[in-house]
């Protein structure tokens, strides 16, 4: 995307499509603060930018500020999305090496009309968490007690019982972040969870370069 390059006329924005829950589409009001949905009960943040009131403080372009990139598997496909310095986008990384984005697409900061975030429990690795390294743990652990039987046993179920306590903790606790963008001429869902230590400065980078006040992740 460049900030110069030509634009259709001005589309409206839909109101109650983004001033909404993210998770339901119940009519929701925009605030700093986490809210709770009245329909499903989930927790999420709605916050408005400048396609919607334009007395947000939009910062000015500037093309020297890093992009921000996080990747993450959507129903199959293996997605990216980039807080870039002129908007936020959202492509397909391609099934080979998953590194070449392809169908991309994204909506620019000053046409941006709401940003919503939420969290979901993982439970496809919840389930595989249960399933695989968990039983392979307690078996181990069972052969480990038996005598005469090598360390290594109890030092490999450790391991395994290690990793099934992360993947629950993961996907029931950290759970899958998604932000919701309304733009002008499209809505973006992204998932910026992946990788954790890049979630945060995905989510904060994206509301200041918005325009929009900092909020916690719900």
């Amino acid at each position: 995307m460049s900030p110069n390059a030509p634009y259709p006329p001005q589309s409206p924005i839909d109101p109650s499509k983004a001033l909404s829950c993210p998770r339901c589409s119940a009519p929701a009001q925009p605030s700093t603060a986490v809210q709770r949905c009245a329909r499903c009960g989930g927790a999420f943040t709605l916050q408005v930018g400048y396609a919607l009131d334009p007395s947000t403080p939009l910062p000015p372009y500037d093309r020297a500020l890093p992009s921000i990139k996080v990747k993450a598997s959507v129903q199959m496909v293996l997605q990216t999305g980039t807080v870039a310095p002129e908007g936020v986008m959202l492509g397909e990384l391609d099934p080979v090496i998953g590194l070449v984005a392809t169908n991309e697409a994204g909506v620019m900061f000053p046409d941006v009309g709401s940003v919503a975030v939420h969290r979901t429990v993982d439970f496809v690795s919840l389930v595989v968490a249960v399933l695989v390294p968990l039983p392979i743990a307690g078996g181990l652990t069972l052969i480990a007690m038996q005598p005469k039987t090598p360390i290594g046993f109890l030092v490999v179920a450790g391991l395994f019982g290690l990793l099934a306590a992360w993947m629950i903790y993961r996907a029931a606790f950290i759970k899958k972040h998604f932000v919701r963008i309304v733009g002008r001429y499209r809505t973006l869902s992204v998932r910026f969870d992946t990788p954790l230590r890049r979630r945060r400065a995905f989510h904060d980078e994206l509301l200041r370069r918005a325009g929009i006040a900092p909020s916690p992740i719900p």
